[in-house]
């Protein structure tokens, strides 16, 4: 089994003060609570602890405290296990999302999410996903919710599907939800006052570029729709 070494700071907090020790462990490998505590020495400014982590943390600029950090141990093919890895902060520029072997290798990371955001494994027709939720708002009144689904395969762990899912006005509410999910189809139906009629879309996976993909992205093209005809003055900073 391979091993590695990770280097963590321990805080030793005592009535006379505080003093700051640095240690070497040497563990087996990685489970999801020593992870979680690397990944707290990380944002609390350990260059050794980020350094474990490949980066993970940007030590370059001065992030805010953080809202929620999510830690997971997924099983990927092949019983293959795998760890995920989420950050919530109030700003979303800091968001971070990673996904790690147990070596703390490098799988995947994602600096892209935004808003509030919730994490958890799935599997549909023997493919393992991670699914993450994103809630957040734009142009102080309109809200949207929107979904990913990272694929992860034997070798790697990718971002398979992003849309979104939900998308409130002030005078309405318009939803997208998945009817249908397989290794090679995902339909969607869409809700909305800007339709006649409930309809459907239709996202079928791409094996060359490895993600689910639509003709047309019906509610995506939609949404952008209603932000250009939007006219109303704005006070706080907006998520685009």
């Amino acid at each position: 089994m391979k091993t590695f070494f990770i280097f963590i700071t321990v805080f030793s907090i005592v009535y006379t003060g505080c003093e700051v020790e640095e240690k070497k462990i040497s563990t087996p490998e990685a489970d999801a609570s020593s992870l979680r505590q690397l990944v707290l020495l990380a944002i609390n400014g350990s260059k050794i602890a980020n350094d474990s982590l490949s980066g993970l943390i940007d030590q370059n600029t001065s992030s805010p405290a953080f809202n929620e950090l999510k830690v997971e141990s997924v099983s990927g093919p092949e019983n293959n296990k795998l760890f995920a890895v989420l950050i919530e902060y109030p700003n979303p520029v800091y968001n971070r999302f990673a996904v790690y072997d147990p070596a703390l290798n490098p799988v995947l990371f994602d600096k892209s999410l935004n808003g509030w955001l919730s994490m958890e494994p799935l599997t549909v027709d023997s493919v393992q996903f991670i699914k993450i939720m994103e809630s957040f708002n734009s142009k102080d009144i309109l809200e949207f919710e929107r979904l990913s689904l990272y694929r992860i395969e034997p070798d790697s762990v990718y971002l398979a599907l992003r849309i979104f899912t939900k998308f409130e006005e002030p005078k309405s509410i318009n939803t997208q939800k998945i009817q249908k999910l397989n290794r090679d189809t995902i339909i969607t139906q869409i809700n909305t006052p800007g339709f006649t009629r409930n309809i459907s879309d239709a996202f079928y996976y791409n094996y060359a570029s490895k993600e689910y993909q639509s003709r047309n992205d019906l509610f995506k093209q939609f949404i952008l729709n209603q932000i250009k005809n939007f006219n109303q003055a704005v006070q706080n900073p907006q998520i685009e």
